[in-house]
């Protein structure tokens, strides 16, 4: 594990610095393990005043660094010996009060693990692609830096490459010189003044696209050579354009870096990286396939989301990284509302919004691990587990409502004022929040911000009718409900929908639910009473809507006539949260999907449902009809294959393969692929291949090999270890088991990770039997001694998830227990999690069993 940086540590070394500039050479030859470098660090060193001895002001510098060749402070040469624990400690007696000069060279191996500076070889043409990925901190992997969001450095970097290599990085390049022998040396411009985790390069043979933007911007795509014919580059130039043209009118302050590039790159850990003019994307964004409307429509948020980061986080950014929600839900709601106003995709971006980064949020709020938008985090370690569904979902649901509450226009200006008060400079919650209430003087930002910002927990919100003989309405409230971990009462803002037996709205406006048990609702009283109240119609507030009796039964019935999209979306939620509450059986549930799902005419409200239907039929039902569950839908979704088209059809084939639970169904999808239907794409191939390695299918090794034989990408090289761990064989699954241990292994954490997903099945669990103890034996000392990536990757796919075997759960929480606070941290949040989702199933299941 590596050494964190505390909040603590940070703060003071804050107080020791003024401007710090980096001048970075890099050396990268083709073929090679590993990199030079050489670095001049710059920096105000300031003296802390109350210090009392020189252990007080010691100042160190982060880095991680497989060689440091020489070290020279302010012209003296220091020894090697003040490298320790991954951080070089300057001497206190040589640091001058003023400008000081560090200049330090290197060797460091290329990463693997898509953090830091990973390396990657394309099987198909075996080109080589460099790129760095320094969030949140990662910096110190590439150079010696004060790795921390607050202490802003300027970068000029320079780096010695192949001449045919494309260079990429955060500023423009100024300069190129040939230095012979097919080398070539790039000079970029110096960055303003930025973060560490912000600094980016990307190096490699890649496919080049350039246009510019208002006659002022320069525009760049970059992907894999061999990628490069799926790339619809034209598409991606129009959304970007786009999006700029959104922000800055929106924010009333132009583009604040001299170009823009974006680039596809491979092996990539998450969706997207907002390095500063260099932003990074997984490669499954170049469509290699016909991707469904929410993937196209994922895809287009993701681009928008890491501009609008462009101000939001790096023209402005936090002070520590319990001050990440200035990033991450500004970008992610800023991202829906330019997608809905500003794209093709239109309003069913809030659609997909819902489906997506809300019901994260909801989730993620009712584990027990829930925290506060403004929380502690105490060092770097705990930021990892920051970037969850509290910090990007619930933060952007809260600035829906915000927005709802101040109104679209002073929202505006308050962007506007913010960033051109804090423009280049660190900022914490209150500094906006403050800013936006001079916009709104109705606004309470101290009052909003610890009613949302500094508690958890999810309100429930339920409307109550009484009525007279006549079905008058004589009494109307809305009564409010919290979890008992989190007793927190709230103000709630929401519009209120009427609607008739046409599914028409009759009538709908503002509510306040004030912050207590009983909130009346006065306008509706002496009104003839609706067949429907929806509490959240445009999904406003973030709350649990439990519908009354008389308005669930009305849905159950007629959800596929209601017109609004986004409220079916709702209203398939309200009982998908009765089914995971408990409240509902999951079979009834999973009714209403066989029964109703068919009619729905929304492409993303069809691939919402199957996955929600997906995840209850596989972990919330009992073990005995499972099967049959499953095979109910397998049999839908797999004659909507021949009777739909386009979007639906590709919708339903994802799911038909999802779906097959027996080797019957599985043999009906391999003699499609073998009769090559052109509506199963290469993705599809190889999951189907997949499942019939897995069911030990008749012929499942020659499919295989034909495949092989046809595709030479990577990620064929990815499925082909899933593949090769899944036959339920018990040499196979030792084989596989012996992998995952091998600390001499050369695979990178995407090898991994697909090796370990095809692990695990339901229909294997008695070759599987033996490793839920051999997984629990080896879980502590695995997540200690690897990295956070790999870690993640051995906890997530070989977790036995059983929850009807009372020892998966009785075994969670004995580690649980002996964890040690500040070692496993990680593992603590992941496990408790775990143990959260197990209680979750097993209450299902107990209801299903009544």
């Amino acid at each position: 594990m590596d050494t964190p940086l505390t909040e603590t540590e940070a703060k003071q070394r804050a107080l020791q610095l003024g401007s710090v500039n980096y001048q970075l050479h890099l050396k990268l030859t083709k073929g090679a393990s590993h990199y030079l470098g050489t670095v001049v660090i710059q920096f105000q060193y300031i003296p802390l005043i109350h210090a009392d001895d020189s252990t007080d002001q010691q100042l160190f510098i982060d880095f991680i660094s497989d060689q440091i060749k020489e070290i020279q402070l302010n012209g003296n040469s220091i020894a090697s010996d003040v490298y320790q624990n991954q951080r070089l400690m300057l001497p206190h007696d040589q640091l001058l009060n003023g400008l000081n000069v560090l200049e330090l060279s290197y060797r460091n191996l290329y990463d693997r693990t898509g953090a830091g500076f990973h390396h990657f070889v394309d099987p198909e043409d075996s080109s080589e692609y460099l790129y760095t990925n320094l969030e949140p901190f990662e910096c110190h992997r590439l150079l010696p830096c004060f790795d921390q969001p607050d202490i802003k450095g300027k970068l000029q970097l320079t780096v010695d490459a192949p001449s045919q290599w494309k260079v990429i990085s955060n500023g423009l390049q100024v300069d190129l010189l040939d230095l012979g022998e097919e080398l070539s040396q790039f000079i970029f411009e110096e960055t303003p003044a930025i973060s560490t985790y912000l600094f980016a390069l990307v190096v490699g043979n890649f496919e080049e696209y350039k246009e510019l933007y208002d006659d002022r911007i320069p525009l760049g795509f970059y992907c894999r050579k061999t990628l490069s014919k799926h790339l619809d580059h034209e598409r991606l130039f129009e959304i970007t354009k786009q999006g700029l043209e959104f922000y800055e009118e929106f924010f009333s302050y132009e583009y604040p870096f001299s170009k823009y590039d974006q680039l596809f790159v491979p092996e990539f850990n998450e969706g997207a990286m907002e390095n500063v003019g260099c932003v990074t994307y997984t490669e499954s964004y170049v469509f290699t396939s016909p991707p469904s409307i929410t993937r196209r429509a994922d895809r287009v948020d993701t681009i928008v989301h890491e501009m609008a980061h462009m101000w939001f986080g790096n023209l402005v950014s936090p002070v520590w990284w319990d001050g990440l929600w200035l990033n991450e839900s500004f970008a992610t709601y800023m991202a829906a509302l330019c997608t809905a106003e500003a794209t093709s995709i239109g309003s069913i971006a809030w659609n997909v919004f819902n489906g997506g980064m809300k019901k994260w949020a909801y989730e993620s709020d009712q584990k027990s691990t829930t925290h506060p938008i403004q929380g502690v985090v105490n060092d770097t370690n705990e930021t990892f587990l920051n970037f969850d569904g509290i910090t990007y979902g619930k933060g952007a649901s809260l600035l829906k409502q915000l927005v709802y509450v101040v109104g679209i226009q002073d929202f505006r200006k308050g962007m506007e004022t913010y960033f051109k008060k804090y423009e280049w400079g660190n900022t914490t919650i209150d500094d906006f929040l403050a800013v936006l209430s001079e916009q709104n003087s109705h606004f309470d930002n101290k009052g909003w911000s610890k009613e949302w910002l500094e508690t958890s927990g999810t309100n429930s919100l339920e409307i109550k009718i009484n009525v007279d003989d006549q079905n008058m309405i004589t009494d109307c409230w809305v009564e409010q409900g919290y979890p008992e971990e989190h007793p927190h009462l709230r103000t709630h803002h929401c519009e209120l929908a009427l609607f008739d037996n046409d599914c028409t709205i009759q009538d709908s406006f503002k509510v306040v639910v004030l912050p207590q048990e009983v909130t009346p609702i006065p306008q509706l009283i002496g009104k003839q009473s609706p067949p429907f109240v929806y509490l959240n119609n445009n999904d406003y507030a973030f709350a649990k809507i439990l519908l009354d009796q008389k308005s669930q039964d009305f849905c159950l019935e007629s959800i596929d006539n209601i017109d609004d999209s986004l409220l079916r979306q709702l209203l398939w939620d309200s009982f998908y949260i009765l089914a995971r509450d408990a409240k509902m059986k999951p079979t009834k549930y999973l009714e209403l999907v066989k029964t109703k799902l068919i009619h729905e005419t929304e492409a993303t409200l069809v691939e919402n449902i199957l996955r929600k239907a997906s995840a209850i039929s596989a972990r919330d039902i009992p073990k005995s009809i499972r099967i049959h569950e499953r095979s109910q839908l397998f049999d839908i979704a797999f004659s909507q294959l021949f009777t739909t088209t386009g979007e639906f059809q590709i919708i339903w084939t994802n799911f038909s393969i999802t779906f097959a639970s027996t080797i019957e169904q599985v043999e009906q999808l391999t003699e499609q692929l073998k009769l090559n239907n052109p509506v199963l794409s290469q993705n599809n191939r190889w999951k189907i291949i997949l499942k019939s390695i897995a069911f030990n299918c008749e012929d499942s090794q020659i499919l295989l090999e034909t495949e092989q034989e046809t595709d030479k990408t990577d990620i064929a090289k990815r499925n082909i270890l899933s593949c090769n761990s899944s036959a339920p064989s018990v040499a196979v699954k030792e084989a596989a088991w012996n992998r995952y241990f091998d600390a001499e292994t050369t695979a990178s954490y995407h090898e991994l990770e697909s090796d370990m997903s095809g692990f695990n099945w339901f229909h294997q669990s008695e070759i599987l039997e033996p490793y839920k103890v051999k997984y629990f034996d080896s879980l502590v000392e695995y997540m200690r001694n690897r990295t956070v990536q790999q870690g993640t990757a051995f906890f997530y796919n070989l977790f036995p998830r059983d929850p009807e075997d009372p020892y998966v759960l009785i075994k969670c929480n004995e580690i649980l227990e002996m964890l040690d606070d500040e070692k496993d941290v990680i593992l603590k949040r992941k496990l408790t999690e775990a143990i959260d989702s197990l209680k979750i199933s097993i209450k299902c299941i107990k209801l299903e069993l009544e």
